[in-house]
């Protein structure tokens, strides 16, 4: 997949680590000036103590989702090594697209890196239903 030329266009689709977080938006009530707690998801893991004394600690997830990385342009500026420019959305558990459209750096070997999917083994542990 990534041995190759990279292009403009290309789209990386991989597996990332779901947290389910708690947050507070602003209320739906235009005159209010409360805000609501609702659920969440937070791309990557939370690290949670574990082993006898608590010393240490396992990356763990809620589920898993999505990074879709989309490459604008690759640009090789003279001697110095090929940059890739791309934007980064995230896809949640339940299948909903968010995300800034934010233009991102990286070298050809660091893109390949980051399109690979997440760096670190984790733990998927669904939540229990409350």
């Amino acid at each position: 997949m990534l041995e190759s030329v990279i292009n403009s266009g290309d789209v990386f689709r991989v597996k990332y680590p779901f947290v389910r977080v708690t947050v507070e938006v602003p209320d739906s009530d235009p005159e209010g000036q409360g805000f609501a707690t609702i659920q969440s998801w937070r791309p990557g893991v939370e690290f949670v103590p574990c082993g006898p004394c608590g010393d240490d600690s396992e990356a763990q997830c809620n589920a898993e989702g999505e990074m879709v990385l989309t490459v604008v342009d690759v640009h090789k500026p003279g001697k110095f090594p090929a940059r890739v420019f791309f934007t980064r959305q995230w896809v949640d558990p339940n299948g909903k697209a968010f995300g800034k459209g934010k233009l991102h750096i990286m070298t050809a070997q660091a893109f390949k890196r980051r399109a690979r999917g997440y760096m670190h083994e984790y733990e998927i542990t669904p939540e229990c239903p409350s």
